[in-house]
This record gives structure tokens, sequence and C-alpha cells, in this order.
């Protein structure tokens, strides 16, 4: 990759993959959509549990789901908003030396969220398997976790710097920049490095969604399950902003030589480019989450809203929260599992 010309992948010479102004129209509002909700949504959800404490679940899984927002507020940052650019000048805009800063930036936000997302699943697994040992879970073992997860996010762009920092091309299929992974060594590397990195935690997060789900159905009584729940919504997102992916992962490149070539290269350009594209919702529907799922989160909003259409101040809306005044029969009890 020599000039700012040559951003572009081995998928630009087939004439389909710079795409028209009716194909990049819609795109283009749905990253404006993907930035623009993930900078309010997880903005509020920061705001709202770090200075008010409106979502209120055991310490880990809050810490966890802060640690979420701000992987999510990144991935608008640093993925979402260079791909919105690229699409609205129909080309890389930035340069060569952007190009390799965007692709070792994005790997790490999205990576560093599905290990979060792993983390809260086990932890909430582990909180309705084990209730009275998760009781004595402090907030140091919450830090570690997330400490450990952006540790391992940054794993893969450092192998791949260090294999060849220069492998990167723009690809027009998801307007942007993108690892090529043609030295010889991703040969023998990239399948188990892909199943530790990516695929065990996918499976993670089926199987523990699946058990999650299974247990709350069968929990009898008034067992507070609000933040089980609202780890099967976290779950449920994501399998479905994932689910187009793996398909064209696991799926398509497995049987892709038994196709003729005019279906492989609507596979190649086509799905390929509509399954990066359904990730961005990973990045800006939490606030959506937490609000269905989280009582006092839901209470929170409404309240702030109110602020905006009554005279009273924010303030006075807020303070309730702060002096730990709301009530709800779901806060009331000692741990919310």
């Amino acid at each position: 990759m020599n000039s700012t010309n040559s951003l572009t992948s081995d998928f630009s010479s087939l004439g389909l993959t710079v795409k028209s102004d009716a194909e990049r129209y819609p795109l283009i509002s749905w990253c404006l959509i993907a930035v623009l909700g993930s900078l309010t949504g997880n903005t509020i959800i920061l705001l709202s549990t770090i200075r008010y404490n409106a979502i209120r679940l055991d310490k880990i899984s809050v810490l966890l789901i802060n640690n979420i927002a701000v992987s999510d507020i990144a991935m608008a940052v640093f993925a979402v908003h260079p791909t919105l650019v690229s699409l609205i000048y129909n080309r890389w805009p930035y340069g060569e030396t952007m190009c390799y800063i965007h692709h070792f930036l994005q790997v790490p936000t999205y990576l560093s969220a599905v290990y979060l997302i792993c983390a809260l699943h086990l932890s909430k697994l582990h909180n309705l398997l084990y209730p009275f040992q998760s009781i004595s879970r402090t907030r140091r073992s919450a830090y570690l976790i997330s400490a450990v997860a952006w540790l391992l996010s940054a794993v893969t762009p450092l192998v791949q710097i260090a294999t060849d920092r220069r492998d990167v091309t723009f690809d027009y299929r998801i307007y942007r920049c993108k690892y090529g992974f043609r030295a010889p060594v991703w040969q023998w590397l990239l399948a188990p490095m892909s199943t530790v990195v990516t695929v065990l935690p996918n499976i993670i997060v089926v199987g523990t969604t699946i058990a999650l789900l299974v247990i709350v159905k069968k929990a009898k009584g008034r067992t507070n399950k609000q933040g089980a729940i609202t780890a099967l919504y976290i779950g449920f997102v994501y399998l479905l902003a994932n689910s187009p992916v793996a398909f064209y992962t696991t799926i398509y490149m497995n049987i892709s030589h038994l196709m003729s070539p005019g279906a492989r290269g609507f596979f190649d350009v086509n799905v390929y480019g509509f399954a990066y594209f359904v990730l961005f919702i990973n990045c800006f529907t939490n606030g959506f989450v937490y609000y269905r799922s989280v009582n006092s989160f839901k209470i929170f909003v409404k309240r702030v809203a109110l602020a905006g259409v009554s005279r009273m101040s924010f303030r006075q809306v807020v303070t309730p929260f702060v002096k730990g005044d709301i009530q709800l029969q779901t806060l009331n009890r000692p741990t919310n599992i």
C-alpha cells in the first residue's frame, strides 16, 4: 500500500464494490444513527451509573456495563465514524497512515465488547447458580475482569502488527480498512487464533444466553431476575448483530467452492457487506436494552425527560437517585441477579 489511491481491496476490481448513491445513502443514514445513538445512549448510561447510581444491579454487573458502554463509544468513534465519512466521500479520505490506525483501533473496540459481554453473561450465570457466593464478590474482581477483557482485545492487533503491519487495505464492500492476512504465517495461525479469539467467545455467549433463558423461565416465586433478564437482552442483541458474520465465516466459506461464480460474487460482495454493517447494532442499542430491562434506569430516563418538559430543574429530578429515595419493589432487595 504505497499511496492513498492504492487503499483498495482485491474486490475493487470487480466493479461491484463501489456503491451507487442509491446504495450509499441508506448506509450513510444507518451509520449516522449508529454514531449518534451510541454517543448519546452510552454517555447517558455512564453518567447515570457513575454519578446517579441509576442502574441498580450488583456491583460487578454495573462495572461491566460501564466498560461495555466505553467500548461501544470507542467503536462509534474508531469504526462507525470513519465508515460514515468514507461513505459520504465514496472513498477513504484520511490517507494511508490513518488507514492503519483506523484498523488497529477498531479491532480491539469490537473484541473488548465481545469479551465483556462474555464476562457479564458468566457473572450472571454464576449469580443464579451460586447466589450466596456472588454476594461476597467485590468491585476489585470486577476491575480485574474488565482489565483482562481489554488486554485480551489487544492481542489480535498486536499479532497482526508483529506479522505484517502494512497488510491493511481499504475495502469498498464495508467502506473501512481491514487486514489482509497475506503473510505465509497466517496459513497455519489464522484458524487456531480465530477459534480462540472469536469462535470460543461466541460459543460462550450463545451457551450462557440459552442457560440464562432456561433458568429464568424455570425460576419460581418472586425471585429477582432483573439482572439476568438484562443479560438476556444483551445476548439476544449480540446474536442478532453477529449472526450474519457468523453465517458468512463459518458456513459460506466452507461451501463457497460448490457455488457458481455469480453466486460467489453475490455473497462475497453483498452478503459480506451487509453482515459487517449489521454489526453496528451492538454499539447503539444498550440504552434501549437497559431501559426495557432495568427498572431504576427506566425511572431515571423518565425523570430526566420530565425535566425537559416541566419547570423542574435537573437537580430536583435526579436528587432522589443521589439520596437513594427512589423506592421500587425490585430495588429494595439486597441483590439484583
